[in-house]
């Protein structure tokens, strides 16, 4: 027997298809941060709380709906150097979608699995800079010139260590 909707029809094709589709959301997780994106006239929120407090509603919302969640840190000074660099408006609710699928392809998300913004602000934060690490220790190995002699990955994962 099939599933239905609240109304008793049967779910369409599209609503079948949008449970298959996962989202990635990006969160304001500090008030400096989000002092800084409320400079911006399409940024709709004004009070970090009430923010935090609906970010956690839209979690829950998709999570009911059985839609697999990451979490990824909004960044205001990457936000801005991303725009730059794709040439994109800043102020543009688009040009933020399109920054939070960069953030998760880039990865440092952490999956939603129901907990307490209280409780995952502190791990995404943990996450995200686990990734800033990664990423500078890779950018300065590349830098570092290349290995005359025997260079294996036992040595490229002790620089990283």
């Amino acid at each position: 027997m099939a599933h239905t909707g609240n109304d008793g029809k049967r779910p369409t094709a599209r609503h079948l298809l949008r449970r298959e589709v996962p989202s990635t959301v990006a969160v304001l997780a500090d008030e400096r941060d989000f002092a800084a994106m409320r400079r911006y006239e399409t940024f709709a929120f004004d009070d970090h709380t009430a923010y935090l407090r609906q970010m956690e509603a839209l979690l829950r919302t998709l999570a009911a709906r059985g839609v697999h969640i990451t979490v990824a840190l909004f960044d205001p000074v990457g936000y801005e150097e991303y725009c730059a660099h794709a040439r994109l408006d800043p102020d543009a609710p688009a040009s933020r979608t399109r920054y939070t699928a960069h953030l998760a392809a880039a990865g440092g998300t952490v999956p939603y699995e129901g907990q307490p913004i209280d409780r995952l602000l502190p791990h995404l934060i943990e996450t995200a800079e686990r990734q800033a690490t990664w990423e500078y220790a890779s950018g300065l190995l590349s830098r570092s010139g290349q290995c005359r002699e025997h260079c294996g990955e036992a040595r490229a994962d002790e620089a990283f260590a």
